[in-house]
């Protein structure tokens, strides 16, 4: 499961002041928390919308029936234990198909950095649903074996004749998906469009770190989101960059809270789906802000895997998103700071 490294901050608050008749007004914004994919949610609009918990709860349990690889009767489950062909009514679920073909385009647009194939590697290295033993030795042959398992061309998705079921080829029944670095992003996108349809136009949604904002906060301004310190011991009150961002999308990546360590070996749980590395990245984490939040999640796995020198090419490559990276300098006492051209238009300046 990747994991998830960003701590919400939201300042808000409740009263403001009224000039007429010097009363006071309550700014009403809800707030909804729970648990979701692992993780917890925290959700903030402004609105009235009867039932909005139970709806939010019902909408993640449906996505994670659709999404989750550690639930053996989702659709991934189904597809990732098939031979060779999975097929599916449109109406039984109504996730699966955009999630893997967005996944797709974004494979495709990181040069297969980031690739939703990847799952037999993640397995392999201890960190999937298979839930084996960490290796403490990989031969050549077993890379060679994993590579053959692994890239999008191993895979094909497509509407049958009547338009009415979506089906999954797989090259061989090895062959298996994983969304688990762009699925978090699509749950907040998800829920996203659940406000809009109610006509909520100021919202705040998290989902374990994964973030995207509407409108302003209670008091009027874009919303504030804390990056965390990349430490395993850090808090989620212990910011190293708090950004402003409104009608945006931002997630974070990092290897520091996921890996396996033991005397030489030291194993991170972001694999390069290119050479089935599971080597940590010189980046300890990548923030990228996007319109769409499952672009924000895929992206920063991106970067994780490019490591900082590629990744610095890529995102200036791109004039629609905005990174800011935090990595250490060999031998160096203190963290090191790279924004890209947009991200500064984010930053909090008093």
């Amino acid at each position: 499961m990747k994991n998830l490294v960003l701590s919400a901050m939201i300042l808000f608050t409740f009263l403001i002041s009224c000039k007429e008749k010097n009363q006071e007004v309550v700014v009403s914004y809800d707030v909804l928390t729970g648990k979701a994919m692992g993780t917890t949610y925290t959700i903030k609009y402004k609105g009235k919308i009867d039932g909005a918990a139970q709806q939010v709860d019902s909408l993640l349990a449906a996505f994670n029936r659709s999404l989750s690889t550690y639930d053996p009767e989702s659709t991934i489950s189904k597809i990732n234990q098939s031979d060779g062909k999975y097929c599916f009514a449109v109406s039984d679920d109504q996730f699966f198909e955009y999630s893997l073909t967005r996944a797709i385009e974004l494979s495709e647009k990181s040069g297969g950095a980031f690739d939703p194939t990847v799952m037999p590697a993640v397995n392999y290295f201890g960190f999937g649903y298979e839930k084996k033993a960490k290796p403490e030795t990989v031969s050549k042959q077993t890379i060679d074996s994993l590579k053959s398992l692994i890239g999008i061309n191993k895979i094909k998705i497509y509407r049958n004749t009547k338009g009415d079921s979506v089906c999954i080829e797989k090259k061989s029944k090895g062959v298996k998906i994983d969304l688990n670095a762009s699925a978090p992003g699509h749950g907040v996108d998800e829920i996203a469009q659940f406000f809009e349809k109610k006509g909520v136009v100021d919202y705040m949604i998290e989902i374990g770190g994964e973030v995207r904002t509407a409108g302003v906060n209670a008091e009027g301004k874009p919303w504030t989101i804390g990056i965390s310190r990349p430490e395993s011991g850090a808090g989620v009150s212990d910011v190293v960059m708090p950004v402003s961002i409104s009608n945006k999308a931002l997630a974070t990546s990092g290897n520091y809270r996921n890996f396996f360590e033991k005397g030489n070996i030291k194993l991170a749980h972001i694999i390069d789906p290119r050479s089935c590395s599971a080597r940590p990245s010189d980046i300890l984490s990548a923030t990228l802000i996007t319109d769409l939040c499952i672009d924000a999640d895929a992206l920063a796995t991106t970067c994780m895997v490019l490591g900082l020198k590629e990744a610095k090419e890529f995102v200036e490559a791109d004039t629609t998103i905005a990174a800011f990276f935090i990595y250490q300098e060999p031998k160096a006492d203190t963290l090191s700071f790279y924004f890209s051209p947009g991200f500064s238009n984010h930053l909090i300046t008093k």
